[in-house]
């Protein structure tokens, strides 16, 4: 064993390549901590401040929620907000305007993941993962009573309308029969 040989198989062809790839690497990770130090991860609560004509206030409703409120199996939620952690984003909103909520299943060969799927009025959409169907049953149960208005289940038709006619599912959401 030679101690101070260096071998020159890559070449400089492949040094290159490899400090390209390092520099690349330390740029994503710098990207990863500049967006979280912005709170680029808490996007949904920054925009519901912001879109709050007092926000002040609404900053300090929302800061008694994040404190007071205890987390269960991932979820916050109270007869106002809901909050969770979705793949690192931070899943926010008020629950009079969450639209629909329902139970998913996600099958390897090797795992099955469960989650509940929430979806908002304006769109958005969150997947939070579940240990287990039943806690999962329990949230669902929760939130059925504090969001008498919200759908819940899935169904193709319901996705389907979901994202091809809002109003019309909302009506479903309201309680109001569609006309066709």
């Amino acid at each position: 064993i030679d101690i101070n040989y260096v071998s020159d198989n890559l070449g400089i062809g492949g040094t290159l390549f490899m400090t390209a790839i390092c520099i690349i690497c330390f740029l994503c990770g710098l990207y990863c901590i500049r967006k979280f130090l912005k709170g680029g991860y808490q996007k949904s609560i920054t925009n519901y401040i912001e879109s709050c004509p007092n926000q002040e206030l609404a900053k300090e409703k929302v800061e008694h929620f994040l404190e007071t409120t205890p987390k269960v199996d991932g979820l916050q939620y109270n007869e106002e907000f809901i909050c969770g952690n979705s793949s690192g984003t931070i899943m926010f909103g008020e629950l009079e305007k969450l639209a629909w909520v329902y139970f998913k299943t996600s099958r390897t060969k090797r795992s099955t993941s469960y989650y509940l799927v929430f979806r908002f009025m304006d769109r958005s959409s969150y997947e939070i993962w579940m240990l287990n169907p039943q806690d999962a049953q329990k949230h669902l149960d929760k939130l059925a009573e504090l969001c008498p208005k919200t759908v819940f289940g899935y169904s193709d038709e319901l996705n389907s309308l979901f994202y091809k006619d809002m109003d019309e599912f909302l009506k479903l959401r309201s309680g109001v029969e569609s006309e066709n």
